[in-house]
């Protein structure tokens, strides 16, 4: 009907920058004129760190990118285990390690809403410090503190299996 509310479907939306083609290149990686900025960058990640590094970043992306709720057990320097419940919000990969950014609740006692988790204390969690995790089910977070309870309650048993 009217020519101007068609997008064309060949063009490519978000093309790789100058910079990317240029490293891409020095890497070896392959590129095409139909890939977009984020396929060149996925190449590049691919290239950078191997496939093997490259499958994890995807899997755990896709966790922080979704509802991003686990029960984790991981080791603290000297402290022993740490079970907890954490939301993974991002991940990245430095000198081929993967490191997640996550948070860890906070129990809160209010007066006017009640008792709550407030999912505030963030920090690194470097996935060779990671000993055991399991994903939590779908609506995890609306479950609130008996969920939280259940969940930290299993992770003590698991870790009793580290000790």
């Amino acid at each position: 009907m009217f020519g101007f509310f068609k997008r064309k479907l060949d063009a490519v939306v978000d093309p790789p920058s100058q910079k990317q083609l240029g490293y891409a290149k020095r890497l070896g990686v392959v590129v095409t004129v139909q890939m977009s900025k984020r396929e060149v960058s996925n190449a590049i990640t691919e290239a950078e760190n191997g496939p093997e590094l490259t499958k994890l970043v995807r899997k755990w992306q896709a966790l922080a990118d979704g509802e991003g709720y686990l029960l984790a057990l991981y080791s603290k320097g000297s402290k022993g285990i740490t079970v907890d419940v954490l939301r993974v919000n991002d991940i990245s990969v430095e000198k081929k390690v993967l490191k997640l950014f996550v948070e860890s609740p906070i129990r809160i006692k209010d007066k006017h809403i009640g008792e709550h988790l407030e999912w505030d204390k963030s920090f690194d969690l470097s996935i060779d410090k990671l000993l055991y995790y399991e994903e939590m089910p779908k609506g995890f977070y609306d479950k609130g503190i008996p969920a939280y309870e259940k969940a930290i309650a299993n992770g003590i048993k698991i870790a009793k299996r580290f000790a």
